[in-house]
């Protein structure tokens, strides 16, 4: 029997986990001996296709009931479907060849000095493909009840954890020179002394971009208020978008070319859009 440990914010998704965050899950657990040592981040890397592989299979055989991310259970055509129809499926790319991210940053200085946020607009980093699985895996969610009795059927444990929504803040540097952050993001919970950089793959948080696009958001929302002007939600998702594609940030799985996906990941509401003035 395996157990795995999920933290969500209930106070703002309910009983609907994105299936993304149950994969991260149980390939963290498998790459950290089972929860008895220190993430492995390769072994993470390796694995995390594998449980999507499983998970999507599960979902395609109707083993795993899904739904989207409003709880509507459907079929995973049919909840690919819709999200394709209303502009929601977040095409996640991926690169043939993961460009040396180490001398990148030392040929290349950061945006901010200490913050460790890069960028390599202008960079030829590479040709890209779809990553079809994670593509579709983000538009899928599962209620915790379902994942459970998945698990059970499986021999596994699913242990689904409140975490408490915080807004996501930049704090104090600390003995080392770093920024640190504090916060839900991305369904982990961080500490400070987490250390933010842009375009190295898939963070050790696993949630390093969300962190970012509200950071660019700020950019251009103080840039808006300098020139007395305002833009919309939907407007600010796809500035953020556009320079993240220009900075080399990526998500987890690859470049993100949704608009609406940094919007519902990033933006909405308590991530960002709530606490500023119209």
């Amino acid at each position: 029997m395996t157990e795995y440990t999920l933290r969500v914010p209930t106070a703002m998704c309910g009983d609907v986990i994105a299936l993304c965050l149950v994969a991260e899950a149980m390939a963290r657990h498998a790459a950290s001996g089972y929860g008895t040592l220190t993430l492995h981040k390769p072994t993470f890397d390796n694995l995390l296709p594998t449980h999507i592989d499983v998970l999507l299979s599960a979902a395609r055989a109707g083993r795993l009931l899904v739904c989207n991310h409003a709880g509507k259970q459907g079929t995973v055509d049919e909840i690919i479907d819709a999200a394709k129809n209303s502009g929601d499926l977040s095409e996640v790319r991926r690169y043939l060849v993961e460009p040396d991210w180490e001398k990148l940053h030392r040929d290349n200085p950061p945006v901010v000095e200490g913050v460790g946020v890069w960028n390599f607009s202008g960079l030829d980093l590479g040709a890209t493909e779809t990553d079809w699985d994670m593509t579709h895996l983000l538009s899928l969610y599962v209620r915790k009840k379902h994942l459970i009795d998945w698990g059970n059927a499986n021999g596994d444990v699913f242990h689904i954890v409140d975490a408490p929504v915080e807004v996501v803040e930049f704090g104090p540097k600390n003995e080392l020179g770093e920024f640190a952050f504090r916060g839900f993001v991305g369904g982990m919970s961080h500490t400070p002394a987490t250390k933010v950089e842009a375009g190295t793959g898939t963070s050790p948080s696993g949630g390093d971009w969300e962190v970012q696009a509200r950071a660019i958001a700020d950019e251009c929302f103080d840039i808006d208020t300098k020139g007395g002007c305002r833009d919309s939600l939907k407007g600010y998702s796809k500035r953020v978008m556009e320079l993240m594609q220009e900075r080399g940030i990526k998500g987890s799985r690859g470049i993100i070319d949704n608009p609406n996906y940094v919007m519902r990941e990033a933006l909405q509401s308590d991530f960002w859009w709530k606490s500023k003035s119209k």
